[in-house]
This record gives structure tokens, C-alpha cells and sequence, in this order.
């Protein structure tokens, strides 16, 4: 009964709120947007589908063949992990996969400066939606960032959260919305009422495994032109280890832009460029990191110093060698006087 009457204080208070915005500065901007997910690469897809959790597959299973009992259908995803292993490429893949356009929001944009501005923002983008009822898959990128604020409460957007629980409570009416959430925090990190809510279906994303990697970047190879040797392939996966999707991405693109550099429109992208890249990703306390910040400083060194050193050194050495020969000239009389 409290969440109804909570529900319904919001959404006159949204009322309100949209008429006086549409009188000041016109009718609202949305935040999200509707996306019908053919843009999406289609192989790429396929892929992030297949090296997808089993609890992803088996989710995607039930919405593409829902069952008659609508309560076993599911409504609500948890995505969570590290920034960069792909959950937001994930969700927006198991929107396609199912055959629903999907709605993606960055929640961070749902805040700003004014109080209780959140509240309206989220009620003004979801609420829509909800009334119409009509398939689809309603995706907010880092969900929590809604939530951090709701135990501050001289927050701008403390309530904020009090209206997420609510919107998630009504998309669970509605068998043909799916709701799916992002977030960076890890499951211990997460509000009871989070929990509560999307319960086991919570999944965890990890960073590609050896196998996942070779396939995400054999893909973005396919774009382009690699000329490396299998040797250096498997280097490429060593050096890789524990990277996001979003960081293999990122070496694979500036790897490229500097075959261009070298070779301005008719590049390979081969070993010399990988390199430059992965040597950027070196600890900056390893030796090679080291030598390139001082290497400026050290090349006039060589240029003028060091010549000079060397002479220097070759008259020591040749004095030392005189000066030898002189004690050992001085000692001869001695040694035969002795015989």
C-alpha cells in the first residue's frame, strides 16, 4: 500500500513538474533513446551471445520461447564487472537476439544539479514505456550510479532511488519489458532492495579468457590489414591477459592508427605496431618505461659529453700503461743483480 501511494505522489508531482519545464523552456529532451539493434554487428553479436554466461543463455532461451505460465518469464538482468569486459555490448546483443528494440540510458545523465531533478528524469523516460506496454528491453547504463546517493540525504538525488524501486516493481508487471542494468560494483557492493529485486538474476562478466580473446581480436583483424605470423599471434594473447573487451578493442585501433602514420593509406598493421602500443601499457617503474622518460635528457648526454668522456678515459688508460712500463723499466737491474 506505501509504494502505491508513493507511486502515485511521484507521478502527480511529475505532473506538475513537466508543465512548469514545458512553460520555461519547452517541451522535454529525452535522455535515452529507442534503438531497433539491425545497426548492431551482426557476427559481433553472435559472438558475445555465444561466449555469454550459461545463465545469459538460458535466460535468452526462456524469452525466445516463452513459457504459457507468463510468471516464469524473465523481467529483470543484473549485469556486473569491471569497467570495459562488454556489458553493455551484452545487453544490447540479448535485445537483438530476442527480437526487441531496446532503450538505453546512461543513468549519470539522469542526474544533475537540481534537487529531487532525478526523480522526474527517470519517471519522464521510463514511465512512457511502461504505458504502452509493447515489447522491448529497457537498458540503464551504470544503474547504481541512481543508488549511491539514497543514503545521503543532503543529496540532490536522494530519493532517487525510492523511484527506481518502484519503476522496477511495475516493469515486473509487464512479461514482455525486460529490464537489464549495468553496473561496475560488485555484488556485496549492492543495496538490499538491488538485490532483492533481480535475485538470481545477477551475473557476474569476467574478462575474456585466452580462447574469447583470440576470437575478439581475429574479428577486428577481419576489418583491416594485419600481417603478423601465428608466433606473434599468440604473444599478442599472452600480453593480453586480464584486458577488457574495451581495451583489446582500443590496442587493435591504435595499433592501426599507427601503421597509418608509418605508412600513410597503404598500411599493414604488423609486430612493429602492436609493440608501440603494448609499450605504452608497461608498469612505469619497468626499465624500458624508465629509459623513454629519460631518454631526451640522456641523448645530448651522448651526443656531447660522452665523446669527451671516452677521450678522456683513452688518455687515463694510456697514461696508466706509460707510467706501468716506467716501474717495470726501473725494476729490471734489480731482478738481474739478483740472478
Amino acid at each position: 500500500m506505501l509504494y502505491l501511494i508513493l507511486l502515485f505522489l511521484l507521478n502527480i508531482s511529475l505532473t506538475f513538474f513537466a508543465a512548469d519545464q514545458d512553460k520555461l523552456i519547452g517541451p522535454h529532451q529525452l535522455i535515452g533513446h529507442f534503438d531497433s539493434g539491425k545497426m548492431l554487428d551482426e557476427n559481433l553479436c553472435a559472438q558475445v551471445i555465444k561466449n555469454a554466461p550459461e545463465d545469459i543463455k538460458q535466460l535468452i532461451t526462456n524469452l525466445k520461447h516463452p513459457s504459457t505460465n507468463k510468471q516464469i518469464i524473465p523481467r529483470r538482468l543484473l549485469l556486473l564487472g569491471p569497467p570495459g569486459v562488454g556489458k553493455t555490448t551484452l545487453a544490447k546483443a540479448i535485445a537483438r537476439e530476442i527480437g526487441r528494440p531496446y532503450y538505453f540510458i546512461e543513468a549519470p545523465f539522469l542526474l544533475d544539479e537540481y534537487k529531487n531533478s532525478g526523480i522526474q528524469n527517470l519517471l519522464r523516460e521510463i514511465k512512457p514505456i511502461l504505458e504502452r506496454g509493447e515489447p522491448c528491453v529497457i537498458i540503464i547504463d551504470e544503474l547504481t550510479e541512481l543508488t549511491d546517493q539514497y543514503n545521503k540525504e543532503k543529496a540532490q538525488d536522494s530519493n532517487v532511488a525510492a523511484a527506481l524501486w518502484l519503476l522496477l516493481d511495475q516493469c515486473a508487471m509487464h512479461p514482455d519489458i525486460l529490464f537489464v542494468g549495468t553496473s561496475n560494483k560488485k555484488e556485496d557492493d549492492l543495496p538490499p532492495q538491488i538485490k532483492s529485486r533481480f535475485e538470481e538474476n545477477i551475473v557476474h562478466i569476467d574478462p575474456p579468457n585466452k580462447k574469447d580473446r583470440a576470437e575478439i581480436l581475429r574479428h577486428h583483424f577481419k576489418h583491416d590489414r594485419v600481417n603478423i605470423n601465428e608466433k606473434y599471434f599468440n604473444y599478442l594473447l599472452k600480453k593480453t591477459a586480464g584486458k577488457s573487451v574495451r581495451t583489446l578493442e582500443k590496442l587493435f585501433i591504435k595499433a592501426a592508427q599507427h601503421a597509418n602514420r608509418r605508412l600513410p593509406g597503404n598500411y599493414y598493421i604488423t609486430a612493429q605496431d602492436f609493440d608501440a602500443v603494448l609499450q605504452q601499457w608497461q608498469s612505469p617503474y619497468h626499465p624500458k618505461a624508465i629509459y623513454e622518460k629519460i631518454k631526451r635528457y640522456i641523448q645530448p648526454f651522448n651526443t656531447n659529453v660522452l665523446p669527451i668522456l671516452n677521450y678522456l678515459t683513452t688518455l687515463t688508460s694510456l697514461g696508466i700503461s706509460i707510467y706501468s712500463l716506467q716501474q717495470s723499466n726501473q725494476s729490471m737491474p734489480l731482478l738481474q743483480g739478483a740472478t
